[in-house]
């Protein structure tokens, strides 16, 4: 069906609508760009996976593979690994939380796995710290005893990922998340980060539209004006995944290990006008520390972005069409949606 005008007129209005209104400038207090030169002599592991879930008649279905890669001094090496299960459904109320829960934490520790198996100078990881670190779990309630067992699976591999990267961690591997993420306005979540005032172009009085809380993107590009190579800095870029005073998570009830709390969390751009990337780093670091690590991962972004790492997300890439051929091959696969597929061909075929 071609675009109507209609359409088209309504999109020209909103966006002279949005230009007017994202025409703000942002002015910072507290926080600076340091420049940064890329450095060789760091080896490098870097692990994604790729993952998809189906939900049949009676179960849902899922499965992800994986890639490590590392480069060193003596070459290069790669390493495969593979998660596939099942959970059988019910009709329990709030499965499908914990269910992906579990989905979740099966494949993170997959990758995590990945890298622990080839050691390096550095571990690199597609996300955020925190998105790996928390296990992200509701708890099942009173009624839904039939759910524990998955609850607990999530657990269990939860704790293996943070077991993992404690041994990792005291053999001087340097645990880096990369993520593409910068829309959040994490810098000023507390209010106390930094001072941020926003105004729109041309006027005096600061701006309604964003108040004190622009999304992160818009402080780094006010601070780094070059967009050179280099990374945000500041004196209160610590942040907790937990509060002090926070109740142990029935993960930690059940033995798992508490992952390392606080982290150092900053926007890098390792490539001269290339893309902003948050890194999170688990521990609390000094300028000199995070200084290292975006030298040495510049040195490796030709394109803008960890080299390794894209080449891992690519080499798992496994393509939707490719898992539902692979569905197929088990006991009654049919999802209940077979019935659409005559519908959409034919109305494929009317339209043309």
């Amino acid at each position: 069906m071609p675009v109507l005008d209609s359409l088209m007129r309504k999109l020209m209005e909103m966006r002279k609508k949005l230009e007017r209104d994202l025409a703000v400038e942002v002015e910072v207090e507290g926080l600076e760009w340091i420049k940064v030169e890329p450095r060789g002599g760091a080896s490098f592991t870097a692990s994604d996976s790729s993952r998809h879930e189906e939900p049949l008649r009676y179960a849902l279905i899922y499965a992800a593979q994986g890639i490590a890669i590392r480069k060193n001094e003596r070459g290069k090496d790669v390493l495969e690994d593979a998660e596939a299960d099942y959970l059988i459904l019910s009709g329990y109320r709030g499965q499908r939380e914990v269910w992906e829960g579990l989905v979740s934490n099966s494949f993170k520790t997959l990758e995590v796995r990945l890298a622990y198996r080839l050691p390096a100078d550095y571990a690199l990881f597609d996300g955020s710290y925190p998105g790996f670190a928390v296990p992200r779990l509701p708890a099942p309630g009173e009624a839904d005893e039939q759910l524990r067992p998955y609850y607990e699976r999530a657990c269990k591999y939860w704790g293996e990922r943070v077991n993992m990267w404690r041994e990792m961690m005291e053999n001087n591997v340097q645990l880096v998340f990369v993520s593409k993420s910068v829309k959040r306005a994490k810098l000023t979540k507390s209010g106390s980060l930094v001072k941020v005032r926003t105004r729109k172009i041309g006027e005096e009085e600061p701006s309604e539209l964003l108040s004190a809380r622009p999304p992160d993107f818009m402080i780094v590009e006010s601070v780094d004006r070059d967009k050179s190579v280099g990374f945000l800095w500041g004196k209160d870029l610590i942040f907790k995944l937990w509060g002090e005073e926070e109740e142990k998570t029935l993960c930690e009830e059940q033995g798992s290990p508490r992952p390392p709390r606080e982290y150092t969390l900053t926007y890098a751009r390792l490539k001269p006008r290339g893309p902003l990337y948050q890194i999170t780093v688990p521990a609390k670091l000094d300028e000199k520390k995070m200084e290292e690590i975006i030298a040495h991962l510049s040195y490796i972004s030709t394109s803008g972005y960890p080299d390794l790492l894209a080449e891992a997300h690519h080499l798992s890439v496994l393509r939707s069409r490719e898992f539902r051929d692979l569905v197929k091959m088990l006991p009654r696969p049919e999802s209940g949606r077979e019935v659409l597929e005559p519908l959409r061909k034919s109305s494929q075929q009317r339209s043309s």
